[in-house]
């Protein structure tokens, strides 16, 4: 398949993908298995597929799709993680008031969105009418204070006062939660607003990132510090790969039906097929790709907004528009987009390999198997549940797809169906 290397009308911009997502009625042109080598397989089933029966899914592709779900109903917070949380926010919220009884606190990032793991940390900004805490001063004075107050762990506060966003760091000492501070940046509650319409409307995006998500933060690639990809850029990656599928635009399928299909092809294009150098992503008005080749302002700009054109061929590897400002490249810090891209890759052989595997098994087989779990592990941080688990069963390898294999099972890792 050709990279993409320009922007296209919509129809044809989705360049990686085919567009047969209902029944596929010849396999694709590659007849054997993605990899002959052996693959891990879990040697017991992972949490979220304990008592689980996907014997009933018919199809590989329904059965991927269920696993997820019951993985994102895993790794999703209970009642009481998430009380854990608002009291947490709260014990700083009473000493910043304490301090500046005028100033407001905000929480954003994957807590005010929803789209936290268990471990997350959480994210608060302090932000007054006139920006008067926009200084050194006032970061060690609230450090002083979690201090005094015993709102933070004993050794846990740090002030990082000399970057881009200087913060104030520490532990909340009752929950163990991480907390970051920052103050006058108003730019991550935009950001959240954002993200919480778009999960409002658009199916899938909520189970797709906290996979997504989920892999990178297993692989130590979620830390923009450490060049890796952050919260809002996976968002951003996940909802531009929904904007641009034409299956799902055209309402052929349903993003939230068919969320095993559209896993393996989200790291597929981006782990295998999109050109990186030549192309940016824009997610305003329906989203679009862009060139960042040098260009004059045109109808191919990422703003399209009558405003001065904008160098898109520097300031990063990858380059996600800022919805709520044109000018800026959310994903700039993402200097370790090559391993990143080498996760999303990796991922879907991985995947595609465990559904050859299952799909070569009888259907009777696969009560207590796994697809997902070759991938990932259970995320630390997840309360288990106190019952004790009556499922004996192992995972057992699944048996070797043969070489001529299943046009259904092939089918998922290119571009069939799927639980429509």
């Amino acid at each position: 398949m050709a990279d993409i290397i320009a922007p296209q009308p919509v129809e044809d911009d989705f360049i990686a993908l085919g567009d047969n997502f209902s029944e596929p009625t010849s396999p694709p042109s590659r007849s054997t298995p993605p990899s002959s080598r052996s693959l891990p397989w879990p040697t017991a089933p992972p949490p979220w597929v304990r008592g689980r029966d996907y014997t009933t899914a018919g199809e590989v592709a329904t059965f991927l799709h269920r696993e997820i779900k019951d993985f994102v109903s895993y790794v999703s917070p209970t009642p009481e993680q998430a009380r854990s949380r608002a009291r947490a926010v709260a014990r700083v919220q009473t000493c910043v008031h304490g301090l500046w009884p005028e100033a407001t606190v905000c929480v954003f990032g994957s807590y005010a969105t929803s789209l936290y793991l268990p471990l997350s940390d959480i994210d608060i900004v302090i932000v007054s009418e006139d920006g008067r805490h926009a200084d050194r001063a006032s970061l060690f004075r609230l450090a002083n204070a979690l201090k005094a107050q015993q709102v933070a762990a004993s050794g846990s506060v740090e002030v990082v006062a000399r970057a881009r966003v200087p913060i104030v760091k520490y532990v909340d000492r009752v929950s163990g939660i991480a907390i970051d501070v920052s103050f006058e940046r108003y730019g991550g509650v935009l950001a959240a607003d954002t993200v919480l319409h778009w999960v409002a409307n658009t199916p899938g995006l909520r189970e797709l990132v906290l996979v997504v998500k989920t892999l990178l933060a297993q692989r130590e690639l979620s830390n923009v510090a450490n060049g890796g990809l952050g919260g809002y850029a996976a968002v951003c990656l996940v909802r531009s790969f929904l904007q641009m599928h034409p299956a799902v635009q055209s309402g052929r399928i349903r993003a939230d039906e068919n969320l095993g299909v559209l896993l393996l092809q989200f790291f597929d294009l981006y782990g295998r097929h999109f050109s990186y150098d030549d192309v940016g992503l824009s997610l305003t008005r329906g989203g679009k790709y862009f060139s960042r080749r040098p260009q004059k302002r045109g109808r191919d700009s990422g703003s399209g907004n009558g405003a001065p054109p904008v160098n898109y061929s520097g300031g990063g590897a990858l380059y996600i528009e800022d919805p709520n400002d044109p000018t800026n490249n959310i994903s700039r810090g993402t200097y370790n987009l090559r391993n990143v891209r080498r996760a999303f890759a990796g991922a879907h052989e991985i995947l595609a390999q465990q559904c050859y595997e299952l799909d070569a098994v009888s259907r009777r087989e696969w009560r207590a198997r796994t697809v997902l779990g070759a991938l990932l592990r259970a995320p630390a941080g997840v309360e288990e549940s106190e019952e004790e688990d009556d499922v004996k069963e192992i995972c057992r390898p699944a048996s070797r797809a043969s070489s001529k294999g299943s046009a259904k099972a092939k089918s998922i890792a290119s571009s069939g169906g799927g639980e429509a």
